[in-house]
């Protein structure tokens, strides 16, 4: 076999290129592809409006949060699938985690995103750190904590419990972080009842101190956020005790470390460890050995301790005292009820677009597969929490307002009103996440897909600042004292949403039909006929019990049940309220619309889920059955509007994961090794003396090689097992194995081998290394004195504009501004890239590419620390941006010459030569965008049209656009009626070469892969460019602006989308005779082939490679 033949095959064989091979290709099976739901999903309301409605303020600023915590890479940011998404790398240790969460505050800080969180008063700047702490959330809840317990309960309570004196010398200083506070009121014995808490301080007033004690184990205060390692200081809750009687609780303010990190003298902190979520969360314990601290550290509003120990209070009831204390802390409460609703905007948003995108099983035989969400089952599972988040999302906004709006007067509202919420809220995030992960199946399972993780990170929230059973209870025992009072006074119910029991009892309609069900009247009916009742039988078991000599509370711990039952009701009526006050401010339209099935869907839902409604009676079993299939319907009415509606969350693309977009594998070939082995090839077969040899490192099946190896005497390979690494498929070895983004994992596994490779090295006693991704190559080399060649099948024209060294020189900042125009020294100032372009461009510097390290530091280590870079092009095209390199990295640049195609061996196929034989020479437009490209079904339209509006025979080869099931369907309306046959759409392969060389084709539109651009030089049509991503684009502006052998099809500055009108003024510009365009690109071109069909210009090459790198190595 001689050389020409092999180089065929293995590139036949290893980049499955049926193109370049003699044989007759395989047919292709139909593969599932990744269709956009955008594409086929309607939105028949205004999304905009419906995210105003749902964030209820400060979108603009939500959105500016968004931007800034995408900008820097301590927000992880990574590269899948052709999108950066930003979530916290959970894989990282306790301790790392826990200094990712400051260092993410120092920024945020430094970015002023925490200005007048503390100092600030009004209406407004309340609801703008609420709107920004709900974006800090979203991102990870860790964060968010951490930072609650700093603002709002350590500041909450300096800015409740405290008076000017404290505010003045504490709060500035805590917005700023110059003092990191923490909140200590759990107790290792007392969580949710505070008022039992064993801490105890007592007044020294010979030295106008308090002194705090931790009376026994019991006390020691527990799971204190930012005690373990960060905070300096704490509000410590604890028993006052003045002349030996106990005042009750009171806040204290203690310092716990000094400014440089020290523990204060009689202080005990210890970690409370690992968790099953917010890791980035210190929490600690604390024990206080008769710690001294000023009189002026008592938080004084409530209560007062005069310098010679009197104790002060305006008020005088212990129990108006404690819940005055309380009050305040209802902050927590709000923040939490919030973040939850937006933990379950993230995982519905997530799991609802999977199941737009993911099909499983065909209802019919040789059918296709079904979209998830188009299975009633499916729907049944994530619609009612769709509609159940929208009415959560109105109850947490109202909750924010009656915070914000507080009084004395209506702080027993609030604390009902948030503890309810809370629970319910929390508990709706729990199951949401739940059947989110199992919606998503094992992809639920995937760290990076984050609804998994999202379980265990907001678990916490069930107990957190209360337990929501307890919290029940609460709310349960509330509305009992405000029955057993309206009942003694005689007087109306007012407050608390009780306004309906001054109502008579509602009457339910025996037969409940489908309109009844869905109006608003039935559904307020039927929720306030369940309180009512619920109350007034809580209220009747706990005095029938007292009625049996039992006290009160143990009254009320018997009736637990109606208890638990009355919680929700209240919970769930008070949340539908606020449905209908958001509805309401709506105009009539789409949007009104759609909220009135979310509301039906809430309403039905709350009384198919609660077995009270049959237990009770309120609900006939026929009524309950007439329910359900309600239900059933309404996910059919919203099934249509599941993309509007999540989208309507306005959560950024990059905080949701991958498997909420193209969630398919990318196979990307193993263009490397290829190259390498072709370079070894060439070498071998030219002028490099036989002692040298050649060794190749494989870590793919060694097996597959062997075949092709001509000089088994002269070149060796070497298989290298790569080691276990997480998320890494058994058995990947090469990037063509798995998907592109899990090549991150293939990059950390590779790397992992560093040590082998090394003992290996040694034992060989080679003269130089290859290499591409290993960037720890030239280490490794350098110890063992030899020499490293980073060999980049990328044009020097793309290294030399994106990753120059001036670009470096601003490290991972740089700008998508910056990559609009090319680096200093840039050998051509044309060369730019477009908006879009450089947005791309700039996710893919800074996303994470194995071994935590980011794409473009991997590719500038091995382009800096190596020996010599090579190439495989020609100084008669590239050689500008080689010398540019050279200069720029101060290194030897190697060039392999040119792949100049081999001319087939085979004839091109008859139905073709057939078809093109039908028109004049050079008159046919060829265009084929390659094996991978997919495009959209409005983009490939488009070209289609642009291809028809020219006027001119053309041959389209493309795949079908993404979304559609065969290519008929996807054509523009009539379009093949119009043509009649002059032009055709082929789906499958072609003979792109043998088409190239056909004497009617006159113009060939191209992607303007590597591969393609060889093949279109050596012929004599005309180039039209219409790159894609990637390398393509530098490419593409190289043919067009540098070389004029092409013209490349305007595209949208800032969406990247390309026109019919575009297209067909393209074509125009290079086939039309009297051009000057095209005269000028025709003679460039003409020369151009003239020089790469040089028989000599290969081995010219390869010797002069040869020779250069033999001088190299001395």
């Amino acid at each position: 076999m001689d050389r020409v033949t092999f180089r065929t095959q293995v590139l036949a064989r290893h980049l499955h290129q049926p193109n370049i091979s003699s044989t007759p290709p395989l047919e292709p099976s139909v593969c599932l592809q990744y269709s956009p739901p955008e594409l086929s999903e309607r939105f028949e309301f205004d999304t905009k409006l419906m995210r105003k409605l749902m964030d209820g303020h400060n979108v603009e600023d939500r959105d500016w949060l968004f931007g800034v915590m995408r900008q820097s890479k301590l927000f992880c940011p990574r590269e899948r699938g052709g999108r950066v998404f930003v979530s916290p790398d959970y894989n990282q240790s306790m301790e790392q985690q826990r200094e990712m969460t400051m260092k993410r505050i120092g920024y945020l800080l430094d970015r002023g995103v925490f200005d007048g969180w503390l100092t600030a008063k009004g209406l407004e700047s309340d609801m703008r750190k609420f709107a920004l702490f709900e974006v800090i959330g979203l991102y990870d809840h860790s964060l968010a904590v951490k930072l609650g317990v700093h603002i709002f309960l350590w500041g909450g309570a300096i800015q409740f419990f405290g008076t000017k004196r404290h505010h003045d010398k504490w709060l500035r200083d805590t917005e700023n972080y110059v003092i990191k506070g923490c909140f200590a009121m759990s107790e290792l014995g007392h969580g949710s009842n505070v008022r039992g808490i064993e801490t105890v301080t007592t007044y020294d007033s010979d030295s106008g101190e308090f002194v705090i004690s931790t009376p026994c184990e019991s006390a020691q205060k527990y799971w204190i956020g930012g005690a373990a390692n960060h905070a300096t200081h704490t509000i410590v809750f604890s028993q006052l005790s003045i002349n030996g009687n106990n005042q009750g609780v009171h806040a204290f303010i203690a310092q716990i470390r000094d400014a440089n990190g020290n523990i204060c003298p009689n202080i005990r902190i210890a970690d409370c460890g690992h968790k099953i979520g917010l890791n980035g969360v210190d929490n600690g314990r604390i024990w206080f050995d008769n710690v001294r601290i000023p009189r002026e550290n008592l938080l004084n509003s409530v209560a007062d301790v005069s310098p010679d120990g009197q104790y002060l209070s305006a008020i005088k009831d212990p129990d108006q005292r404690f819940a005055a204390f309380l009050a305040p802390l209802t902050s927590g409460r709000v923040t939490i009820a919030v973040s939850a609703i937006y933990s379950s905007k993230i995982s519905l948003a997530i799991a609802i677009r999977y199941s737009l995108t993911r099909r499983a099983f065909s209802v019919t035989p040789n059918g296709p597969e079904v979209l998830l969400l188009d299975y009633p089952s499916h729907q049944r599972r994530l619609l009612p929490l769709l509609a159940k988040t929208y009415a959560m999302s109105f109850a947490a906004n109202y909750l924010k307002m009656i915070y914000v709006k507080r009084t004395p007067e209506s702080n027993k509202t609030l604390h009902v009103v948030s503890s309810a919420f809370k629970a319910a809220l929390t508990w709706h995030n729990m199951r949401t996440l739940q059947e989110c992960r199992e919606a998503c199946g094992g992809q639920g399972l995937k760290t990076e897909n984050r609804v998994g993780h999202l379980k265990s990170e907001y678990d916490v929230q069930s107990t957190f600042e209360g337990d929501n059973n307890v919290l029940m209870q609460q709310v349960s025992k509330a509305l009992l004292a405000e029955y057993v009072a309206a009942k003694k006074r005689s007087k109306p119910f007012k407050g608390l949403g009780l306004e309906h029991m001054n109502n008579s009892c509602p009457v339910i309609p025996p037969q409940l039909t489908s309109s009844t069900l869905r109006s608003i009247q039935f559904q307020t009916d039927i929720l306030c006929l369940r309180e009512r009742d619920l109350l007034n039988r809580f209220a009747a078991e706990v005095s029938q019990h007292q009625a049996h000599g039992i006290n009160k509370e143990y009254a009320f711990i018997l009736s637990y049940q109606l208890a638990e039952d009355l919680g929700k009701a209240f919970s769930e009526r008070a949340i539908f309220q606020t449905f209908i006050e958001a509805e309401v401010t709506v105009s009539a339209g789409p949007l009104k619309n759609i909220l009135g099935l979310l509301r039906s869907m809430y309403a039905l839902i709350s009384l198919e889920e609660d077995a009270a409604f049959l237990r009770y009676g309120y609900l006939t079993m026929e009524n309950a059955a007439a329910v359900r299939k309600e239900v059933a319907k309404l996910c059919g009415e919203l099934r249509p509007h599941a993309l509007a509606l999540v989208s309507s969350f306005g959560i950024p693309d990059a905080f949701l994961s991958p498997i909420a977009y193209n969630w398919f594998t990318c196979p990307s070939e193993n263009y490397i090794q290829t190259e390498i082995l072709r370079l070894e090839l060439d070498l071998l077969t030219g002028t490099l003396t036989a002692k040298h040899g050649c060794t190749n490192f494989s870590y793919s099946n060694v097996s597959l090689l062997e075949p092709f190896n001509l000089h088994p005497d002269l070149i060796t390979f070497i298989p290298i097992t790569l080691p276990h690494v997480d998320g890494l498929p058994p058995g990947a070895e090469t990037t063509s194995d798995v998907p592109f983004p899990l090549q991150t994992c293939l990059m950390t596994a590779m790397d992992n081998t560093e040590n082998d490779i090394e003992l290996l090295l040694r034992d060989l006693k080679v003269d130089v290394v290859f290499f591409d991704f290993a960037y720890w190559i030239p280490n490794v080399t350098r110890r063992l004195r030899i020499k490293s060649i980073h060999y980049c099948i990328i044009s020097s024209a793309t290294i030399g504009y994106t990753l120059s060294p001036e670009r470096q020189l601003h490290g991972n900042k740089v700008t998508e501004a910056d990559l609009m125009q090319p680096p200093s020294g840039y050998p051509d100032s044309s060369i730019k890239l477009h908006v879009h372009e450089a947005r791309a461009f700039a996710g893919r510097r800074v996303m994470k590419f194995g071994s935590d390290m980011q794409f473009c530091d991997r590719q500038f280590l091995s382009l800096s620390q190596c020996n010599a870079l090579g190439f495989r092009t020609c100084r008669e095209i590239e050689g500008p941006y080689c010398d540019y390199l050279e200069s720029q990295f101060g290194k030897t640049v190697l060039l392999t010459g040119p792949v100049i195609p081999e001319p087939p061996t085979s004839v091109l196929e008859e139905k073709w030569a057939s078809w093109l034989g039908g028109f004049k020479a050079g008159s046919v437009i060829y265009c084929a965008f390659g094996s991978e490209c997919i495009l959209k079904k409005d983009q490939f339209q488009e070209l289609l049209l642009g291809l028809e509006l020219s006027g001119m025979p053309f041959l389209a080869v493309l795949k079908p656009p993404a979304g559609a099931e065969s290519m008929e369907i996807a054509l523009p309306e009539d379009f093949e009626e119009r043509l009649q046959g002059r032009g055709v759409v082929h789906g499958g392969w072609v003979q792109q070469q043998l088409i190239l060389e056909h004497p009617s084709v006159g113009c060939f539109i191209t992607h303007c892969g590597s591969g393609s651009l060889s093949e279109a030089l050596v012929n004599k049509c005309q180039l039209v460019l219409l790159p894609q991503v990637g390398d393509q684009i530098i490419n593409a502006r190289m043919m067009s602006r540098s070389l004029k052998v092409g013209v490349e099809v305007e595209k949208g500055e800032e969406d990247g989308l390309f026109t019919r009108e575009s297209v067909s003024k393209a074509v125009k510009s290079v086939m039309e005779e009297d051009s000057e365009v095209a005269k000028e690109i025709r003679a460039n071109h003409a020369k151009l082939r003239e020089f790469l069909l040089n028989k000599d210009l290969e081995s010219f090459y390869i010797d002069s490679f040869n020779q250069r790198l033999q001088d190299l190595l001395g």
